[in-house]
């Protein structure tokens, strides 16, 4: 008898699946939420996993890797560096000009290490990104092609 054990590891995708059977459960289709997503955000506080910074932080520390793969693809498709990237961040914790005078060679991880005291902020902020820039991905994948 095999004992060993399947994990299987929880994608963006999957929390955001999770999160549209539970908006199915309360009778919200499955393209009126995400299409609510693209609209509002997860600042609107709609996704009730992502309020708060324990949860935004547990979030980005699970998917860090799949978010820094993301924030890649998404440099790469629009043609931006990491900085022209922060720039889309509302309310960003962080001042703009020392952001573009900061060499981000380390990339996300760096940024965090060297703005420590905002490390919940940016982590929320990238936990968010990643949420919404899947649901975005899985919306055009399923209903706009």
């Amino acid at each position: 008898m095999n004992t060993d054990k399947i994990i299987k590891t929880h994608t963006i995708l999957d929390e955001v699946k999770n999160w549209l059977d539970y908006r199915n459960f309360e009778e919200v289709s499955e393209k009126t939420s995400l299409k609510e997503l693209q609209e509002h955000g997860c600042i609107s506080g709609m996704i009730s996993d992502l309020i708060y910074y324990y949860d935004t932080n547990r979030f980005y520390n699970k998917h860090r890797q799949e978010i820094f793969k993301l924030v890649d693809e998404f440099c790469s498709e629009t043609g931006e560096n990491l900085n022209d990237f922060l720039t889309h961040a509302n309310n960003f914790p962080l001042d703009k000009k020392e952001i573009n005078s900061y060499s981000f060679c380390n990339g996300i991880s760096g940024l965090i290490k060297k703005f420590s005291d905002e490390a919940e902020q940016i982590k929320n902020w990238f936990a968010w990104f990643g949420f919404e820039e899947t649901a975005y991905r899985y919306y055009s994948e399923k209903y706009e092609n």
